[in-house]
C-alpha cells in the first residue's frame, strides 16, 4: 500500500528513521530518513519535506562529524523555513523528536555555530540541501 501511497511512504521511512535513531543505530536511522526525503521531495509537499528534512538532521546528529552537524543544523533550519511559509511551525507537542535532534546538534556545534547553520539553512535552497543530505547516503 505504501507504493501506491507515497505520503504514507514518506511518513514511515520517517517514522522507522526515527525508531532507529532512538535505539542508537545511526546507519540504519540514515538510510530511512534518507528514503523518506526522496519521496516527499519528489512528492514537493512543503510540510513533508520539512518533516523528512527534520528527520534527516536527527539522523545527522547521530554522525560522529562536525559536517554533518553543520548539515544537520542547515536542515533543521530549512524544515523550519518551509514549515512557517506552509502554514506554520511545528506544534511543540510534536517537537519530541526535532528537539532532540536539536540538542544533540547543539552539544555537537555549540549555540553559536548551531545558529548559524540554522540561518543559513533558512535561506538555502531545499534542492541544494537535499542534495548534500543525499550524498550521506551509507
Amino acid at each position: 500500500r505504501t507504493q501506491s501511497v507515497p505520503y504514507m511512504r514518506a511518513l514511515l521511512s520517517v517514522a522507522f528513521g526515527y525508531l532507529a535513531d532512538q535505539r542508537g543505530d545511526a546507519a540504519t536511522a540514515l538510510q530511512h530518513q534518507l528514503d523518506g526525503l526522496v519521496t516527499s521531495h519528489r512528492l514537493a509537499s512543503p510540510r513533508h519535506v520539512a518533516y523528512s528534512l527534520e528527520g534527516t538532521a536527527g539522523a545527522l546528529a547521530l554522525a560522529e562529524d562536525a559536517a554533518a552537524h553543520r548539515l544537520g543544523a542547515e536542515l533543521l533550519g530549512r524544515a523550519d523555513h518551509l514549515r512557517r511559509g506552509s502554514g506554520g511551525p511545528m506544534p511543540p507537542a510534536e517537537r519530541f523528536d526535532v528537539d532532540r535532534a536539536e540538542q544533540r546538534l547543539r552539544a555537537a556545534l555549540g549555540d553559536a555555530a548551531f545558529d548559524e547553520g540554522f540561518a543559513w539553512g533558512s535561506d538555502a535552497d531545499t534542492v541544494e540541501l537535499v542534495t548534500a543530505a543525499l550524498e550521506r547516503r551509507p
